[in-house]
């Protein structure tokens, strides 16, 4: 039977980074909606995080449990835990339990703060034309959309383009993704070209794998 207690694991939870609006009409530019995709991806991890955190908490209680031996050869009692161990599981049950609540709550905040900047963004942006600059090509942040009107095929594919150019179609910071229509150019070269996907920031590093410019 194994009483001593173990060495309590700390999962500290993750601070959340929205910067908030300080105008209720902020300047729109091109920087602007780059900064909404790193808040929103930033958080939208930061939420993975306190899951972790909760999950993991709650698998060492667990652990701590099942490392007393049962005297009844069958399940844990109290009895089979020494008071140092009984004092580590109720302190570590107590650190599982407000970890997960702690993570349903910034789980439901980050929810609501993406989709309201997502609806302000899509409000501010959809229609306006802009030019995008890669700055982390190993990343390759470009993919185009094919649909052929004769065949009905349809593919993507990797842009090895260093800048492109269109008007903001659609765009959703939950997929970190930004929707551009071609300029009409590109669409009487490549008509079967339909749209522009930038992946706006890199999920590894959460940096921006490119800078917008509005036009």
């Amino acid at each position: 039977m194994t009483n001593a207690a173990p060495n309590a694991n700390v999962h500290t939870m993750p601070k959340l980074f929205f910067g908030l609006r300080k105008s209720a009409r902020p300047e729109l530019t091109g920087g602007a909606l780059v900064a909404d995709f790193t808040a929103a991806m930033t958080n939208l991890a930061t939420a993975e995080t306190a899951k972790y955190a909760a999950t993991k908490s709650e698998e060492d209680t667990i652990a701590t449990i099942n490392a007393a031996a049962p005297t009844n050869a069958v399940y844990v009692t109290p009895e089979d835990m020494s008071p140092a161990m009984q004092a580590a599981v109720a302190r570590s049950s107590v650190d599982a339990h407000l970890k997960k609540v702690q993570a349903e709550q910034i789980n439901s905040f980050t929810a609501q703060q993406v989709a309201q900047t997502e609806l302000d963004d899509k409000q501010n942006y959809i229609g306006r034309k802009v030019r995008v600059t890669v700055i982390d090509p190993e990343f390759k942040p470009l993919e185009s959309y094919w649909f052929n009107n004769k065949t009905g095929q349809e593919g993507r594919g990797n842009l090895k383009f260093k800048t492109a150019k269109g008007r903001i179609e659609d765009l959703s910071l939950q997929n970190n993704v930004l929707v551009l229509k071609p300029t009409w150019g590109a669409r009487l070269v490549i008509p079967e070209r339909k749209f522009l996907l930038v992946y706006v920031v890199n999920p590894k590093s959460l940096q921006p794998a490119v800078r917008i410019d509005l036009v």
